[in-house]
């Protein structure tokens, strides 16, 4: 492999795994906001919510702590693209959990608003009967 194409790969590879990283750090923003915003999730729920996303972050900050490592270390070049390639392949995996958890965490949000808004036309129901048994006589 010639060193233009190898340097090519290593920026695709690092771009890559740069994306992913930034990609689960949105998700994470995003999922922990509507978690407290909507007010759908006890407070045991959004700690779970938030620790299982500071995981999925961590190993993100960690991959870019061996990025950083990697780009200055003094291995070989094929050393390089071998760790790049299985650092990109970790933080595809990271960004699939990630996205996964977020379309999970939205099913459920719509899932218990539904359920809130009938609750809610059910005692709406009631009280109009209620209304009702009051007036006859």
């Amino acid at each position: 492999m010639d060193i233009r194409n190898r340097a090519s790969q290593k920026g695709t590879l690092i771009t890559g795994i740069l994306d992913a990283v930034t990609a689960n750090m949105e998700i994470f923003v995003r999922v922990s906001k509507k978690s407290k915003a909507e007010g759908l999730y006890t407070a045991m729920e959004n700690e779970y919510i938030a620790a299982k996303l500071n995981g999925i972050n961590k190993e993100g900050n960690q991959c870019l702590e061996k990025l950083k490592e990697l780009i200055t270390s003094r291995q070989p070049e094929n050393e390089k693209l071998e760790s790049l390639r299985q650092m990109y392949a970790i933080m595809q995996r990271q960004a699939a959990t990630a996205r996964h958890f977020e379309k999970g965490f939205a099913r459920l949000s719509e899932a218990r608003k539904k359920k809130l808004s009938e609750i809610a036309e059910v005692e709406k129901l009631f009280e109009i009967r209620r209304r009702r048994k009051n007036r006859t006589p």
